[in-house]
């Protein structure tokens, strides 16, 4: 079993447990995903280099904690929308690789969107 098809195992039992699952939207998960993104964000906003591994080093537990929350939202959006999330993250990989051949790129800052 993968690490995303184990934690998606995981998830289906906590919210069965609680009957949680019926709460959730395709839309709301989406808002949740986005808003735990900006707590993650917000603990490095307007943070010089030296700073960001200051928090990084003294905040490790809570941005384990956000990133945390990030991931199981996008497990939980992946479930809803039907998305396998393992294979989408290979696929895209890929594409990635197409797109910006790592000698062409290599030491370059370039967006990945």
């Amino acid at each position: 079993m993968s690490g995303f098809a184990e934690l998606q195992g995981l998830l289906e039992s906590f919210y069965a447990a609680r009957d949680w699952r019926q709460f959730q939207t395709a839309k709301d998960v989406a808002a949740a995903l986005a808003i735990e993104a900006s707590e993650l964000q917000q603990l490095f906003l307007w943070l010089e280099p030296g700073e960001q591994q200051r928090v990084i080093a003294e905040r490790r537990d809570e941005i384990a904690q956000e990133l945390a929350d990030v991931v199981i939202n996008c497990l939980n959006l992946g479930y809803l929308a039907g998305v396998d999330l393992e294979q989408a993250v290979r696929e895209k990989l890929v594409l990635l690789a197409d797109k910006y051949p790592a000698a062409a790129v290599r030491g370059k800052v370039v967006s990945h969107q």
